[in-house]
């Protein structure tokens, strides 16, 4: 296992990449990565792992509000103090999830997602749509 770390505002996101990390709900993609994400505050000496909530389209089109602790495609920009979880399906990116997050007193919070959610071969992963998260929200469960 990797350990790695980031310093995000007053304090240090240390991120935990490994194989016996699992993926999420089975889903993962050839290019995904498994990761742990620990947020530790340099001022109160304290340690938390982090959750990250998003939105997934099960297959009968409903919304479902989520949340994982062990996300997959981590990045992090210290330029614009972010957090993206990209989560590809089949191998070529024809389609999943990116979401957006900022650091929230000690939180992750979700500030933006783009998503392809049918799996059609000629979708690029830069051509994802970005979605209304007010909406999805109201009409996941």
């Amino acid at each position: 296992m990797q350990v790695f770390y980031r310093v995000l505002f007053s304090c240090t996101l240390l991120i935990l990449c490994g194989s016996n990390v699992t993926g999420q709900q089975g889903k993962n993609g050839a290019y995904n990565s498994n990761y742990l994400t620990y947020l530790f505050d340099t001022v109160k000496k304290k340690i938390v792992l982090l959750n990250y909530e998003y939105i997934e389209q099960d297959v009968d089109k409903r919304y479902k509000k989520l949340t994982t602790w062990k996300p997959i495609g981590f990045s992090t920009d210290p330029k614009t103090q972010s957090i993206t979880l990209l989560n590809r399906y089949y191998g070529a990116a024809q389609c999943g999830w990116e979401a957006y997050y900022k650091i929230v007193e000690g939180k992750p919070v979700l500030k933006g997602m783009r998503a392809a959610w049918d799996c059609d071969p000629g979708t690029d992963y830069d051509k994802w749509p970005k979605l209304n998260l007010s909406a999805l929200r109201k009409k996941s469960s």
